[in-house]
Order: C-alpha cells, then structure tokens, then sequence
C-alpha cells in the first residue's frame, strides 16, 4: 500500500464551533478533507476561548488583543468517527462502551485508541475503529469531567 503526500491548502478558525479547521488536499486521489482541531484553554478552563491565529503563528485572544502561547493551550484532534448518537470523537473524549466501561480517546502507537490512560497494552486499549464508535457514546473530556475516569460518580 502506496502513502499520500498531503499540502496544506488553507488554515481556518472557526469560532462558532471553536474549532481549527485545515482544509488539505491528497494527491493521489484529489479529494478534499478536514482535518478539525478543538481547543483546550488552560487558562480559562473551557472550550470557548475565542482566539485568532496570526499569519505569523501567533496566538492572539481576540476580546483583549493580548498574546498567548501554544503552552496555555490543548490541541485536540478529530479522530473522524462518531459516536453511536452522531457525536464527532476527539483525543480526550470520554465514552462510555455497550459493556459500560468508562474510556477516553487517546493517540497511542500510531492510532487512536479507547483508553484507561495506563499506556498501550491489549488489556487497556480497544482500538477506535467505526464499529467501536458506533457502540461508544461521549459522556464527557478528560478536561472537565475527569472525576468520570476515577469512579466518583
């Protein structure tokens, strides 16, 4: 099996949905995909930090102008699959399985996988794949409802 080279085509922040969206082009089979990003403020504990992003690189919160580093905040990635409602899966989702165990999204050894957080081994990992997805159902993130992975509710 052959690999794709990948070019970025536009870089985009959405702040409706506080995503960051590259649109990229394969060239072996001239498809566009998007390749979405949430973000983690760590600063402000929350999803909703409303920021643009320079043509420079530069970080910039966009109600008080004021500069940030990419140390404040958490990229997460969209692994491209849905839970069984319709809900898009990112890296630090937590899902509840048709056995009802408690895992998050993470990326492990080249892949995203559901997770205890105890590394990659077969006996705490269940590979995200569309037929986990379909059977998972997100609960939360590791970010505001860690105490789910812990059992204190």
């Amino acid at each position: 099996m052959g690999h794709c080279v990948v070019t970025l085509e536009k870089t985009q922040l959405t702040t409706q949905k506080k995503l960051l969206v590259f649109t990229v082009k394969k060239h072996w089979s001239e498809k566009m995909r998007e390749i979405k990003f949430r973000i983690w403020d760590k600063e402000t504990n929350c999803y909703d930090c409303d920021f643009v992003v320079t043509p420079s690189g530069e970080f910039i919160y966009t109600e008080t102008g004021d500069r940030f580093s990419e140390d404040e905040i958490v990229f997460e990635q969209y692994t491209g699959l849905k839970d069984k409602s319709g809900k898009e899966i990112y890296e630090g989702d937590i899902v509840k399985t048709e056995s009802n165990l408690l895992l998050f999204v993470e990326y492990l050894a080249g892949k995203y996988v559901l997770t205890t957080g105890n590394g990659y081994d077969t006996y705490n990992c269940i590979d995200l794949n569309e037929d986990s997805a379909f059977v998972s159902q997100i609960i939360g993130n590791i970010h505001e409802n860690l105490e789910l992975l812990k059992g204190d509710v």
